[in-house]
């Protein structure tokens, strides 16, 4: 009774351990069947200061699936496993566009500049920060980016019910 005992002990500390070459087998299994994995390795490269639409990488991996006899995963499988992978969840510049930081298809340039909204390499090459000239109250020179009035941004939802009032 008490070897039993001994053995319950240890398996709630440690839990089942299963031997190295079960691991090892197990590992070797899981990477062959990695279809997302084999697609990243065949037609993207890990690049830290990429940023790259989600639409085009989903759209390239369907693209490989197919021409590998695969049945590609879905959109939302494919965004929760390239997160599980390092490639986390952006935005592009135009604040709509759903993308993925650190991976670029492999047909695509190098990005020559640095991450956009990250720091900006001088000529030395040191980093400096990003910096924003027109919110500085005292330069009246420098104007701010075009943005659309905040009216302009609304949407036209209500619009129907204000113009048929009497």
């Amino acid at each position: 009774m008490a070897w039993a005992l001994e053995g319950l002990e240890d398996w709630l500390k440690e839990g089942l351990a299963p031997p190295p070459a079960v691991r090892q087998a197990t590992d070797k299994y899981r990477a062959e069947m990695d279809v997302l994995g084999s697609s990243l390795q065949a037609r993207t490269v890990a690049d830290p200061r990429a940023t790259t639409p989600f639409r085009a990488l989903y759209d390239d991996y369907v693209s490989w699936s197919q021409e590998q006899g695969e049945q590609p995963l879905g959109p939302r499988t494919f965004g929760t496993r390239l997160s599980d992978k390092g490639y986390p969840p952006a935005t592009l510049h135009d604040g709509r566009t759903s993308a993925r930081r650190g991976i670029r298809l492999q047909d695509t340039p190098e990005p020559s500049g640095p991450r956009s909204g990250g720091d900006e390499a001088s000529a030395d090459g040191k980093r400096q920060p990003f910096s924003a000239p027109w919110l500085n109250p005292r330069d009246a020179s420098v104007e701010p980016p075009l943005r659309r009035p905040a009216s302009a941004r609304r949407s036209m939802k209500g619009a129907r019910d204000i113009i048929s009032r009497p």
